[in-house]
C-alpha cells in the first residue's frame, strides 16, 4: 500500500467483511459491511472534533460497531396494525417466555431482533441529511432463522394448507436510524404507554410518550415492503426523486423479481415523517388509480387464419373471471377463446369433454361453460347489435359455481355492463386447459364444439385471468385501466406492451407468460400494432414492469439521479451560465446475453417528470450493444484534430524558445513554459 493509501485508508481485519456500502451523512462519512453472521458493522469519519488528526486514517474508529435492530417489525401500508414482537433469545439460544425480564447482558442481540431476518445479500444505505436508511433484503421462508406469524392467543398462523406462515419471505426492509457522535441509534417514536400503539390507547387513562411503563423507549419497528417481492441477492436500489413541491419527494425502488424475471418499478410518495405515504397503497387496494397520459403502447393483430396466442393453464377453482380488450373487424362467426377439454379415447368419449368458450356467433357475443353431458348449457349469450367495428371494446367472462342460487353461475359483460347470465346451476365444472385466443384447440378431436368457427380477426390487448369471480363495481373500475400485478386473485395479467417478439410477459409475481403463434408466411414483427397515445387510458401504477430482452440480470444494480444542464443566460448580465433543467434517472445492472457468458452492463435512463415519476418503460426493453471499437473510432477523429492543433502549438512554443538567449531565465516566456511544465 502507498503512503497515499496509508493515509487514507483504514483496515479492520478482526474478521471477514463483505457488501461494503459508504455513505455521507451531514457531512460525515459512514461506512458499513456485513459480516459472514449475516450482522452488519458500521464505522464513522470522525474529524469534525477538537481531537481530530491530520490524517484521516486515524480518525476512523478504532474498532467497528456492531448495527443494532429494533425488535418489532410491521407492513408498509397497515398502520401499524400488524405490529410484531420478535422471540427475546438468550446468549445460550435459549427463547425467553413473553413477560420474564432479561438482563442486557443475557440477551443475544441479533437474535432478538430483526437483525435475524437479514438475508445475506448487498444491502443499501442512504441519507436525508436527517435520518439514514438501512435498506436489506430479508431473508426466504425457508431459512433456518425464519420467524413465523402468530395469532392473539400465541398460537403459530397456518395458511389454508395448514403450514406456518413466515413472517418475511424474500421482501425489502427498511430501518431508520439517528446519528448522535459516532453511534447510530433505531429512530425513536412516541406512542401510547400501555396499549403501546401509535394509534390506539388502551383507555382513557393511557397517554402518549417515548418511553413504556417500565421506562423501556420506543423504537421505531422495522418496516416490511411486503408488496416488494422474491427479491434475490440484494438486487435493488433505491432513490429519492424530487417533485414540483419543493418540500415534497417521491420513493422510487427498482428490484429484480426473481420469480417474473422481470425488473419492477415502483413509485411511492414520501410522507412527512419520511417513511411511505399509504394513501397511494390504500387508493389501489380501494380500485383507485392515478391517471395520467403516457406514450404509445402497442397490442396484438390476428389474422383470422394462423395466428392465435396459447395460454398456460391458470385457472382450476369453481370461480373465476376473462378479461380482454379487442377491436372487431366484422362479426361473422368467429372464436375468441377456447379452454375446452376434448376426449380422444373411451368408450364415451363425450364423458371427458369441459366445453369453456367465448366466441361470436350469429350476430352475439356468448359464453359456454359446462361439459358435454348436461343439457342445460351454462351460456350467456348477448346480441352485438350496434356495436361499432374496428373501435375497442371490454369482454368480461365470470363464472361462479361456488354460490347461492341468487348468484347468476355465468355472467357476460361488454364495456363494463352486464348484457346477458344464466342463473341454473348444474352438474359440470369449468376446467381450463392450455387456453387459446383466436382460434379452436383441436378441431379433429371428439366432443370438440363449434367446428365451423373460424380464427379471430381482429386486435387484442390487455387480457387479465383471475381465480375470482369479479363483481360488477370491480369490472367497470378497472375496465379502462392498466392493473399492478398484484391483485387478489390475478392469475395472470398480459399487458401486450412488448412491442416484438414471441413471448408475452406475465405481470403478476407468478412468471405465466404466453405465447404469440403465427404460422404461414406472416411474420411475428407484422402481428404488433402500435397504439395511440391515451387510447387504452394507461395509468401510473404504484408498480410497473419491464424486461430487458434477451438478456439474462447477473448482478446487482444501481441507479443515480442527475439533472441534465443547459447554457443559459442568467442574471443581470445576461451571462451564459450552466443551469440545471430537467432530473433524469440511470439504472444501472449487470446482465449477460443469451447463449453467452461474457459480462456486460446494462444502463437504463428514464425521464423524470414534475410529479416524481420516471418515464413509463415499454414491457420488454431492447438494449444495443455499444461498440468500444466503434468508441474508440469515434473519439480517435475527435481527438485527432485537437493533437494536430496542439502539435502546431507545441512548434511554435520550440521556434520561440529557440530564439531566446542562452539561459535567460528572466525572460516571460522562459518563465511561463517553467510553471506550465510544472503543472503538467
Amino acid at each position: 500500500m502507498t503512503t497515499v493509501q496509508t493515509s487514507f485508508s483504514t483496515i479492520y481485519a478482526d474478521q471477514t467483511y463483505q457488501h461494503p456500502v459508504t455513505v455521507r451523512h451531514n457531512g460525515t462519512v459512514i461506512a458499513f459491511a456485513m459480516d459472514q453472521q449475516r450482522k452488519i458493522y458500521y464505522t464513522v469519519l470522525d474529524i469534525n472534533t477538537p481531537d481530530a488528526k491530520p490524517i484521516d486514517a486515524e480518525n476512523w474508529l478504532k474498532e467497528p460497531k456492531e448495527l443494532l435492530f429494533a425488535n418489532e417489525i410491521t407492513q408498509v401500508g397497515y398502520g401499524g396494525f400488524d405490529l410484531t414482537t420478535l422471540p427475546v433469545v438468550k446468549k445460550n439460544g435459549d427463547v425467553v417466555i413473553p413477560g420474564t425480564r432479561v438482563q442486557p447482558q443475557e440477551l443475544n442481540s441479533f437474535q432478538s431482533s430483526t437483525a435475524r431476518l437479514t438475508a445475506n445479500a448487498p444491502f443499501q444505505v442512504m441519507s436525508d441529511d436527517q435520518y439514514l436508511y438501512v435498506f436489506r433484503q430479508a431473508i426466504a421462508a425457508d431459512h433456518p432463522q425464519m420467524v413465523f406469524k402468530q395469532n392473539a392467543d400465541g398460537t403459530e398462523t397456518t395458511d389454508a394448507n395448514g403450514k406456518k406462515v413466515p413472517l418475511v419471505n424474500s421482501t425489502l426492509l427498511l430501518d431508520r436510524f439517528v446519528l448522535s457522535g459516532t453511534d447510530l441509534q433505531p429512530k425513536l417514536e412516541v406512542r401510547y404507554q400501555r396499549s403501546r400503539s401509535k394509534s390506539r390507547p388502551q383507555s382513557s387513562k393511557d397517554s402518549l410518550s417515548a418511553k413504556d411503563m417500565e421506562g423501556k423507549p420506543f423504537y421505531e419497528p422495522t418496516q416490511e415492503l411486503d408488496f416488494i417481492r422474491h427479491l434475490s441477492e440484494g438486487c435493488f436500489t433505491v432513490l429519492l426523486l424530487p417533485t414540483q413541491i419543493p418540500e415534497q419527494k417521491r420513493w422510487q425502488i427498482f428490484a429484480y423479481n426473481s420469480q417474473t424475471t422481470l425488473m419492477d418499478a415502483y413509485n411511492i410518495e414520501q410522507s412527512g415523517d419520511g417513511l411511505f405515504n399509504t394513501r397511494d397503497l390504500e387508493a389501489l387496494a380501494e380500485g383507485g388509480v392515478i391517471t395520467r397520459e403516457v406514450g404509445a403502447e402497442s397490442a396484438i393483430a390476428l389474422n383470422g387464419q394462423t395466428d392465435y396466442l396459447e395460454f398456460p393453464s391458470l385457472i382450476t377453482s369453481d370461480t373465476g373471471t376473462i378479461e380482454f380488450r379487442l377491436k372487431l373487424t366484422s362479426l361473422d362467426d368467429q372464436i375468441l377463446l377456447d379452454a375446452t377439454t376434448t376426449a380422444t379415447t373411451g368408450a364415451n368419449p363425450l364423458d371427458e369433454v369441459k366445453y369453456f368458450f367465448i366466441d361470436i356467433k350469429k350476430g352475439a357475443l356468448r359464453f359456454w361453460l359446462e361439459d358435454a353431458r348436461d343439457a342445460d348449457f351454462q351460456a350467456a349469450v348477448a346480441s352485438l347489435q350496434g356495436v361499432a367495428l374496428n373501435q375497442w371494446h371490454h369482454v368480461a367472462a365470470v363464472w361462479n359455481y361456488n354460490n347461492t342460487s341468487s348468484v347468476p353461475v355465468t355472467q357476460l359483460y361488454l364495456n363494463g355492463k352486464l348484457v346477458a347470465k344464466d342463473e341454473r346451476i348444474a352438474v359440470g365444472r369449468p376446467t381450463l386447459q392450455n387456453p387459446y385466443f383466436g382460434k379452436i384447440r383441436n378441431t379433429t378431436a371428439l366432443g370438440q364444439p363449434e367446428k365451423s368457427l373460424q380464427p379471430f380477426k381482429g386486435q387484442v390487448d390487455e387480457i387479465r385471468f383471475w381465480k375470482v369471480a369479479l363483481t360488477s363495481p370491480i369490472i367497470q373500475a378497472q375496465m379502462p385501466l392498466s392493473l399492478r400485478g398484484n391483485e387478489p386473485g390475478l392469475v395472470g395479467y398480459w399487458r401486450c406492451d412488448e412491442g416484438k417478439g414471441e413471448t408475452l410477459h406475465d405481470s403478476t409475481s407468478f412468471a405465466n407468460h404466453a405465447k404469440l403463434v403465427v404460422n404461414g408466411t406472416d411474420t411475428i414483427a407484422t402481428k404488433w400494432v402500435q397504439l395511440v397515445a391515451g387510447i387504452l387510458e394507461p395509468i401510473e401504477t404504484l408498480r410497473s414492469s419491464f424486461a430487458l430482452r434477451d438478456r439474462t440480470i447477473t448482478a446487482g444494480m444501481s441507479a443515480l439521479l442527475y439533472f441534465q444542464q443547459e447554457t443559459a443566460p442568467v442574471g443581470y448580465d445576461n451571462a451564459e451560465k450552466p443551469l440545471k433543467k430537467s432530473a433524469r434517472v440511470m439504472l444501472a445492472v449487470g446482465t449477460k446475453a443469451t447463449g453467452s457468458d461474457r459480462q456486460e452492463t446494462a444502463i437504463v435512463d428514464f425521464g423524470v417528470a414534475r410529479t416524481g415519476r420516471i418515464s413509463q418503460p415499454p414491457d420488454a426493453l431492447d438494449l444495443p450493444a455499444i461498440d468500444p471499437v466503434a468508441e474508440d473510432r469515434r473519439r480517435i477523429q475527435i481527438l485527432e484534430p485537437q493533437i494536430a492543433q496542439l502539435q502546431q502549438q507545441v512548434r511554435s512554443l520550440q521556434e520561440r524558445v529557440g530564439k531566446l538567449p542562452s539561459g535567460n531565465s528572466e525572460d516571460p516566456l522562459f518563465q511561463s513554459l517553467v510553471v506550465g511544465a510544472t503543472f503538467i
